[in-house]
């Protein structure tokens, strides 16, 4: 039984590689590393528009076995300012968490929510990771830009 579940998740994970490929998105690049497909590394580009503009984010995607049926671990190892991001690169989705996650939610709808996210973070109660963060969002959103948009640039640049 095990090596079936084994065989659907990568099959899984596979399929949607050679989606990626074939859609080829603006938004990230992505692919797994050193040929374990059990985890990947995407390159997310800062919308256009936004504090995040021409920064260019390092994610890691680790995938368990229990994929697609279980979520993925998904964080940035770029440092971003933030208040759906935690300290440490979490990311706060609902779609990423048991609770909410579905089999539906391909690697492409993932990155291309976490690109969305960064310019319409999820503000409900208890939907960031920084409350403080979350406030200058709501309260001082000119003045949370400039400093979103000074973290980018201090980190123009993922580090691989």
């Amino acid at each position: 039984m095990q090596s079936n579940s084994v065989v659907y998740w990568e099959k899984s994970l596979m399929i949607q590689k050679k989606e990626i490929e074939r859609v080829k998105s603006p938004l990230y690049s992505t692919c797994p590393v050193d040929g374990d497909i059990s985890y990947w590394k995407a390159l997310l580009f800062g919308p256009a528009g936004s504090p995040y503009e021409n920064g260019v984010f390092l994610i890691d995607m680790h995938f368990p076995p229990q994929y697609p049926f279980k979520p993925p671990k998904v964080f940035f190892r770029t440092k971003v300012f933030h208040p759906n991001v935690g300290d440490r690169g979490d990311i706060f989705l609902w779609m990423l968490s048991t609770d909410y996650y579905s089999p539906s939610s391909t690697i492409h709808k993932v990155l291309t929510k976490i690109h969305e996210m960064l310019s319409n973070p999820e503000l409900g109660e208890g939907e960031y990771y920084d409350k403080d963060k979350a406030k200058m969002y709501k309260e001082d959103k000119s003045g949370f830009d400039g400093r979103a948009r000074e973290w980018t640039l201090e980190h123009i640049r993922a580090r691989v």
